[in-house]
């Protein structure tokens, strides 16, 4: 399983809730921490966010976020855009952490982000994955698309998976692949050591958040449309535009050789890629 794994340790007993959060979409999860209860996020190469999103927005809880260091868990510095899990957002950290290392927790050896609960606290949570962008920046570009939200959702966060898909997509189409390391390199059969692009190779998020919004409204737009001749066919038009220009022209770092860190060779000019749209 190359995607994010989720374990609660609750009064020091694990249950995995993997599949309930690693797909926004699907199955919500709810879990009652209490105070040292644990969070873990794991993925098989070092990361440096996730974003999480709520089903409603709480109280701002009290939270210790650590990484796993191969022994024990050591203090993390981030940055939390979710406000102690007040609110949907990302939480980031940075990427090359000297000593971040593979570490057993229930069994699974990952690279583990651990959450601790310093207070009680209900979560109710749609996912906890990645996506390139959020209704924030969506909003900054339309003040007003709030205004399309479909009816039962709280969040654009369907038109971000879509944005998220499409341009791993696009990438894989221009021929971006990973490909394998060290000193057996020129002995690597090329039908089977080659790997897709996948969400996590994508080292910096924020090399693509320009073209992720203008794509998740271009989704929204879309969808509103009636005619080709509306306004909203029209903006639809203006951001998907707006994300051909976005994904082309940026510098894009992408972990060719899978092993989660920023290599100097890894930072790619993406100027080949051309974004059809009707």
């Amino acid at each position: 399983m190359s995607d994010l794994y989720a374990y609660t340790e609750l009064s020091s007993v694990f249950d995995d809730i993997s599949d309930e959060l690693r797909d926004y979409l699907r199955d919500p999860a709810s879990v009652s921490f209490l105070a040292g209860d644990k969070l873990y996020l794991g993925l098989y190469k070092p990361f440096n966010s996730v974003y999480i999103e709520l089903s409603a927005n709480t109280s701002e809880t009290s939270l210790s976020i650590k990484y796993s260091n191969g022994a024990t868990f050591s203090p993390l510095d981030v940055m939390d855009d979710s406000k102690g899990l007040s609110r949907s957002g990302f939480i980031k950290w940075d990427r090359n952490i000297s000593d971040w290392a593979e570490q057993e927790v229930n069994g699974k050896s990952l690279y583990w982000i651990e959450i601790e609960f310093n207070a009680d606290y209900d979560l109710a949570c749609q996912g906890i994955n990645i996506v390139f962008s959020s209704d924030y920046e969506m909003q900054i570009k339309n003040p007003f698309v709030m205004d399309y939200l479909a009816r039962n959702d709280i969040s654009f966060i369907r038109n971000h998976v879509a944005a998220r898909n499409e341009i791993v997509q696009l990438l894989r189409n221009g021929g971006y692949i990973k490909m394998p390391t060290g000193s057996d390199d020129l002995f690597f059969n090329p039908l089977q050591d080659k790997k897709d692009i996948t969400k996590w190779d994508l080292l910096d998020i924020d090399q693509i958040k320009e073209a992720a919004t203008f794509k998740a409204l271009a989704s929204v737009f879309f969808n509103e449309s009636r005619s080709n001749e509306d306004k909203a066919y029209s903006l639809y038009r203006e951001y998907q535009g707006k994300f051909g220009q976005s994904f082309k022209l940026f510098y894009l770092s992408l972990d060719t050789n899978d092993d989660g860190k920023i290599d100097s060779n890894e930072r790619l000019a993406n100027n080949e890629i051309t974004v059809v749209y009707e």
